[in-house]
């Protein structure tokens, strides 16, 4: 199988460098200093054992050369260059390929369903965890498991390659679901590691970061029920918990955004639960707040002290 993956972030690296022992892989990113380097020195991983491990991966800054080629692009951008990368996706796909989003947030999978068809599609989520430490040069902080969702004649195949690469994966057939479930795990992660500057660990293991994050999960758990969907865990905080543990060194993406001055994908996470719950008339006082204090910080970058 041939695969691009649009990003080259903590997880596309870290997903290449994974994928690229069992198929055929090319990273694009539109920045060329980075693709440069990337080509020049390859992806690094250093690998949570403490070993350091180069792969050699090409990169590109356009389809040229690469035009239909792949059978699976997998999407690893932030939301907000969704439209943007899915265009550039399509260049790269056979007519019949699909497309994978592992992203965060709200929002992606339908973007990429209006611009390709539901049928090309695949909603997918990872509790793989991985930080930049420079461009092409990744630590990986921690695992656990993919679900794919859908009724795709070829997801099973994408399943066992992924499967094959070492990264444990499974089916889920309810979209919904996937994604939702996702979605409460960074309401509870992302932005309290933003504004307290902690990686994931931290959080369970103080009194008020805990607290806070037990209130982020139930206003979000009470919007997915108003929402009518249903989560696959049965214990969401129980879940998010356990995310923290299991990627306790990780620094969450929106907190490596806050630390280098970059936008954040507030607005798909803790912001999806304030827009849907105002939706179906649920309440998110923390989550509104949590949004606010976020967003206050991306403002205030120039005057930081």
């Amino acid at each position: 199988m041939r695969v691009v993956i649009v990003g080259t972030g903590a997880m596309g690296c870290l997903l290449a460098a994974r994928l690229c022992r069992v198929c055929e892989v090319v990273l694009y990113n539109i920045n060329q200093s980075v693709v440069d380097i990337i080509n020049r020195h390859g992806i690094r991983i250093a690998e949570l054992g403490g070993e350091q491990v180069t792969y050699s991966i090409p990169a590109v800054t356009s389809s040229l050369g690469y035009e239909q080629w792949a059978d699976l692009a997998l999407m690893c951008t932030k939301s907000r260059a969704t439209e943007i990368a899915v265009g550039a996706a399509s260049d790269f796909l056979q007519p019949n390929g699909y497309v994978l989003s592992l992203q965060n947030g709200l929002g992606n999978y339908d973007v990429l369903c209006a611009a390709l068809g539901a049928s090309r599609v695949i909603a997918g989520v990872t509790s793989q965890a991985a930080t930049v430490l420079s461009p092409g040069l990744v630590r990986h902080a921690g695992e656990g498991p993919t679900y794919m969702g859908g009724e795709h004649a070829g997801l099973d195949k994408i399943v066992r390659m992924f499967n094959r690469a070492g990264i444990a994966t499974s089916r889920h057939d309810n979209v919904d679901s996937l994604i939702w479930g996702k979605l409460v795990v960074n309401v509870g992660i992302n932005g309290l590691t933003a504004l307290l500057r902690v990686p994931n660990g931290a959080l369970p293991h103080h009194a008020a970061s805990m607290d806070l994050m037990r209130q982020l999960v139930r206003e979000a758990v009470s919007v997915a029920r108003a929402q009518g969907v249903e989560l696959p865990f049965q214990d969401p905080l129980e879940q998010v918990v356990t995310v923290c543990h299991n990627t306790s060194r990780n620094r969450s993406s929106m907190l490596q955004d806050i630390l280098r001055g970059a936008l954040t994908e507030i607005d798909v996470i803790n912001g999806a639960i304030v827009k849907k719950g105002a939706e179906v008339g649920v309440p998110t006082p923390v989550n509104t707040m949590i949004v606010q204090l976020i967003h206050a910080l991306e403002e205030t970058y120039s005057q930081q002290v």
